[in-house]
């Protein structure tokens, strides 16, 4: 059973982190991957940090919000409430974009709320935050069952 569940929160994982860089490389305005751009090259190594940081502070989280934990760590609480929203933010478009609406040619996030609840009906709004808090959940749902597995 635990094998199962660290396989599907695994999943939900990447789809979080990939949504996450897909999100921080679309609000910089690049639309589509392009090398040859120097310019470019700074935004998709900001998203790679800014992604693995967002994924790191979710899967290491039950070491800060524990209470019996070092001072100089509360501080990591603020940046993953902070990062839990944007990651909502992130997911929330990202399986609307590439999943729902189809628009993913191009990957990165283009799209904002309002074109996403116009252009979807009603279960499919309820599908898509469903599936954004389970994505959202993931890496945090993660880390506890592995950790109580061994």
């Amino acid at each position: 059973m635990k094998g199962v569940l660290v396989f599907a929160f695994f999943l939900g994982a990447l789809w979080d982190a990939t949504t996450s860089f897909l999100g921080i490389v679309g609000s910089f305005g690049v639309t589509e991957f392009n090398l040859d751009n120097l310019g470019s090259i700074g935004v998709y190594i900001t998203a790679l940090v800014g992604s693995g940081i967002v994924l790191a502070l979710s899967l290491f989280s039950s070491k800060f919000w524990d209470e019996n934990v070092d001072e100089e760590l509360i501080v990591l609480r603020y940046f993953h409430i902070a990062s839990v929203f944007f990651d909502g933010y992130t997911s929330y478009l990202g399986t609307a974009q590439n999943i729902i609406l189809r628009k993913g040619s191009i990957g990165f996030i283009t799209i904002g709320i309002a074109e996403v609840w116009d252009n979807i009906n009603f279960e499919q709004q309820l599908i898509l935050l469903f599936l954004t808090v389970a994505v959202t959940i993931s890496p945090i749902m993660l880390s506890r069952i592995y950790q109580k597995s061994f």
